[in-house]
């Protein structure tokens, strides 16, 4: 019997594999859909994926440089982009999950390593 080297999964482009710390959240789109998935976090950008109540998919990636501020508060996570829409984010994880992922987007935003 032979194996093979890698697995059948294909690799997306962009993406920083062995390098992204995910966390389960939820969060509306500008439209006011509310989506449910997780954030990763990658050297450069935090990514949402995740999908609706409908079953449709969505998927967002915010370089750290579009990410104006970012603060945790009664529960939910609010982050501010410099040219979009502001999103709030709740947490489906763990508890403490929300205060640690503000802390790591604050680390990379403040250039440092999370």
């Amino acid at each position: 019997m032979k194996l093979r080297a890698s697995s059948d999964a294909a690799r997306l482009p962009g993406r920083e594999a062995g390098s992204m710390q995910t966390y389960a959240v939820y969060w509306n789109e500008s439209d006011g859909e509310r989506c449910a998935g997780r954030v990763s976090l990658g050297l450069s950008f935090a990514e949402l994926d995740g999908g609706t109540s409908e079953g449709e998919l969505r998927s967002l990636r915010i370089g750290y440089d579009e990410i104006a501020s970012v603060r945790y508060q009664h529960g939910r996570l609010h982050l501010w982009r410099r040219n979009r829409a502001p999103l709030r984010l709740g947490s489906a994880d763990r508890p403490g999950a929300l205060r640690e992922l503000a802390e790591r987007l604050k680390s990379q935003l403040a250039g440092g390593v999370a």
